[in-house]
């Protein structure tokens, strides 16, 4: 699987599509490239996003790029509850996540009862935690084996002091960093 567990508009699933395309015609010929959108809309590509407008959106983006089918879920990537959900099994399968996770948002309570940030790797237990740490954690739930998580995170999660240690201890021996790309503030 390929997934944005928050896909929003669903830029970076159609900017992969748009990026391969070339490459599959390359590949397998023009006559192939339908049964490959096909296949990669179905089988492939998820994308998930809390708000059923931006799914909307999603939709309309990937079917510009020719996937007219594609796994697009209106759900929130961060609870952990639901069995049946895709966001479940998902875990362990996925070998490659593209995604740009809102930043800000703040969790406490009952939400966080699920998250080893908040009981297991913190150093102090925390009332509150931002939505890009819980995400950290939660991309580590649907890695697969030797899959690979590209990601824009705020400077805090790789230099701040406190609840953003504590994530980089709790994640260090599972993960393997490859690259940090910084962007200018604007």
């Amino acid at each position: 699987y390929i997934l944005d567990p928050s896909c929003g508009v669903g830029s970076f699933l159609t900017e992969l599509v748009r990026q391969l395309t070339p490459k599959v015609i390359n590949k397998f010929g023009q006559k192939e490239l339908g049964k490959w959108l096909e296949n990669v809309s179905k089988y492939v590509l998820v994308g998930i996003d809390k708000s059923e407008r931006m799914i909307k959106l999603a939709i309309s983006n990937l079917a510009v790029s020719g996937l007219e089918k594609a796994s697009l879920h209106s759900l929130n990537s961060l609870e952990r509850n639901d069995k049946k959900s895709i966001l479940t099994k998902l875990e362990d399968k996925v070998q490659l996540i593209l995604t740009n996770p809102p930043f800000g948002a703040e969790f406490s309570g009952i939400a966080l009862k699920d998250f080893n940030i908040s009981t297991v790797w913190c150093s102090k237990p925390p009332s509150k935690i931002d939505s890009e740490i819980l995400f950290m954690e939660r991309y580590l739930d649907w890695l697969g084996e030797g899959g690979i998580c590209v990601t824009v995170i705020p400077d805090s999660i790789l230099t701040n002091k406190g609840l953003f240690a504590d994530l980089r201890n709790g994640i260090r021996d599972k993960i393997q960093l490859n690259s940090v790309v910084s962007f200018p503030t604007e």
